[in-house]
């Protein structure tokens, strides 16, 4: 089991009860929703200015896995953070959650939100998310800053149909806290204090009313980055682009099927591509801008300034 920094967390049992709903969940920030032809999403904004940041997160998870980088990245613009369609507090539709749909429903948001260009910020399924949107709607996106991005593996039929076996509805709605808890460290290098509300949330929503559109979600979302991989198309991404990485991060790539080298996957990648760069985060696991926050929001803020100006 991975490490955790700090003193002993409370645990759900002592901290609430577990079979909550999604709305019950506390954030600890102001949220509002933004009501779509297709979905509701919810979403929090802050700062102001020229720029936009459109906030993406991973596969499961919610939009406070960007929680230590909402300030520095307002000091730069007006951020956007959104629970994706199927996620946290948004709407979960019983559709096929596929990336172009999914896209189009950034797109929506974009539009709701009177933002006609944007820089997307997308971690992990976010960041394959990005991507997809950048080939799309590229006349939408202004620069992409990326952590730990999936879509960046190229899958065989057989790999494929064996993670999509493996990540069945089961996988997510049969686990208990043991499981969600060992699947949730490995996310991390040193799981930080701050991250323990999303797992606190995870657990309370066990045995919930939400739990099984939530499974059905996840499902529908792996099957869907398996079928969108955007690896053959990275030459077409011309907006500048900026992707990093944890140096321990334990899930890109997939170490079942491609081993452990997250450094090389990230060469390939930028080296593909007209305008990327690419950031190797020390001591970081695949939640790297939740993590390791300061290195993050620096080294991201830097490039921000070197390719936009201040």
């Amino acid at each position: 089991m991975q490490r955790s920094a700090g003193a002993a967390w409370p645990w759900p049992w002592s901290a609430g009860s577990v079979g909550r709903r999604f709305d019950e969940l506390d954030y600890a920030l102001p949220l509002r929703r933004a009501v779509l032809p297709e979905v509701e999403l919810a979403l929090h904004e802050r700062g102001r200015g020229r720029r936009s940041f459109v906030l993406l997160h991973g596969l499961g998870s919610d939009l406070r896995v960007w929680s230590r980088n909402l300030e520095p990245l307002a000091s730069r613009g007006r951020v956007v953070a959104v629970d994706l369609p199927g996620f946290g507090k948004s709407s979960k539709p019983d559709v096929d959650y596929a990336l172009p749909w999914q896209a189009r429903m950034v797109v929506a948001l974009l539009d709701h939100c009177g933002i006609d260009r944007a820089v997307l910020c997308g971690h992990s399924m976010g960041g394959q998310l990005a991507l997809q949107l950048a080939l799309d709607h590229p006349e939408r996106v202004e620069g992409l800053l990326l952590a730990a991005p999936a879509g960046l593996e190229r899958f065989s039929d057989r790999e494929a149909r064996w993670i999509r076996e493996h990540v069945d509805e089961g996988y997510t709605a049969r686990a208990g806290a043991v499981t969600v808890t060992m699947r949730y460290l490995q996310t991390f290098h040193v799981m930080p204090r701050a991250a323990w509300p999303l797992l606190r949330d995870r657990l309370a929503i066990l045995g919930g009313p939400d739990l099984p559109a939530y499974a059905r979600t996840v499902c529908r979302a792996v099957a869907a980055m398996l079928a969108a991989p955007v690896i053959d198309r990275l030459g077409a991404i011309a907006m500048p682009t900026w992707i990093s990485f944890g140096s321990h991060d334990a899930l890109i790539p997939n170490r079942v099927l491609h081993g452990r080298d997250t450094a090389a996957l990230g060469r390939r990648a930028v080296a593909a591509m007209p305008d990327a760069a690419l950031a190797l985060v020390a001591d970081a696991g695949h939640m790297v801008q939740l993590e390791r926050p300061e290195a993050w929001n620096l080294a991201a803020l830097t490039w921000l300034a070197r390719r936009f100006g201040r």
